[in-house]
C-alpha cells in the first residue's frame, strides 16, 4: 500500500506532454549527474509533502542501476508524514538490504504532520532510521532540568502484531501538538532550531555516540546488525570500498 496521492502526483501521466513526474525528475538527475561521469552518486532530500514524495522517488530509483552505481542513494527528509504500508516497508527493507537505499527521517517532538495519515491498525509504516527532535528548552531550564536528547529510532519489528502496537504507539492522536502550536512545530524554522541544538548537544561524542556517525555508521550499527541483515552488511561494505576507490 502507499499513499494514493503521493504516488499518483509522481506516476499519473501528465495531460499535456504525456510524460511522468518521475521520469522527468530521473531523467534531469542523470543528465547532470553524467556531467560528472559514470561514477556519481545521489542525495535526495525533500520537506513535508516533498519528504513522502522523495521517499517515494527514491525508493524507485534505487531500483535504477545508474543511479546506484558506486553507492546508495541517500535520504534525508525532514517532517515527512506516512507514505505506506507494510508491503511498502518490505520493499524499501529489501533495497537497503541490496546496499542500494539508506534514509534518516528528522521530526520534531509533537509534530502531528509526521504523524498522518492517522492510523489505527498498522496500515500505514515508516521506514527505517528516524530522528525524533525535542524542544529546545530556555537557558534557565537546562541549569534545572537535565536536556533531553535526540531519540534515534529504527523499527525492528517482525510480525503483523509489531506493527499494531508500534502504529498505535505512533497515531496522530497520541502526538498531536496543541492546535495552535501546529503550524509552529511543524515548521522550517522549528525544524533548524531544534537540529542546531542537537548538533551542539552531540558534540561530546563519547556521550551521544550514534549522533556523530554519518549515515552509512548509523546503517551499519542499527540495521545491519542482525542476523537476518547479514547480506546486506556485506553488500552495503562493498558499496563503501567502491566509494572510496572513487574519491581515489
Amino acid at each position: 500500500k502507499v499513499h494514493n496521492g503521493f504516488y499518483r502526483f509522481l506516476f499519473r501521466k501528465r495531460k499535456d506532454t504525456g510524460t511522468r513526474k518521475y521520469d522527468e525528475i530521473a531523467n534531469i538527475l542523470h543528465h547532470y549527474g553524467s556531467k560528472f561521469g559514470d561514477d556519481y552518486s545521489l542525495v535526495v532530500t525533500g520537506y513535508s509533502l516533498g519528504g513522502a514524495l522523495s521517499t517515494i522517488f527514491s525508493l524507485y530509483a534505487s531500483t535504477d542501476e545508474k543511479f546506484t552505481n558506486i553507492g546508495p542513494i541517500q535520504l534525508y527528509t525532514f517532517g515527512c508524514p506516512y507514505v505506506g504500508g507494510l508491503a511498502f516497508y518490505e520493499s524499501f527493507r529489501h533495497q537497503e538490504r541490496k546496499g542500494k537505499l539508506q534514509l534518516v527521517r528528522f521530526f520534531n517532538k509533537r509534530d502531528g504532520i509526521a504523524h498522518l495519515p492517522v492510523s489505527w491498525t498498522g496500515e500505514y509504516q515508516h521506514v527505517r532510521i528516524g530522528v525524533r527532535l525535542p524542544k529546545v528548552r530556555s537557558r534557565l531550564m537546562r541549569y534545572l532540568v537535565p536536556e533531553p536528547i535526540p531519540e534515534i529510532r529504527h523499527p525492528k519489528d517482525k510480525n503483523r502484531l509489531g506493527f499494531y502496537l508500534r502504529s498505535l504507539k505512533e497515531n496522530y492522536f497520541f502526538n498531536m501538538p496543541l492546535p495552535w502550536k501546529i503550524r509552529e512545530t511543524h515548521g522550517l524554522n522549528e525544524l533548524q532550531k531544534r537540529m542546531l541544538r542537537a548538533r551542539v548537544l552531540s558534540e561530546n561524542g563519547q556521550r551521544y555516540p550514534l549522533h556523530n556517525m554519518s549515515l552509512s555508521d548509523l546503517y551499519d550499527a542499527l540495521v545491519f546488525n542482525n542476523e537476518d541483515d547479514k547480506n546486506g552488511r556485506n553488500s552495503a561494505s562493498n558499496r563503501s570500498d567502491a566509494d572510496k576507490k572513487a574519491e581515489v
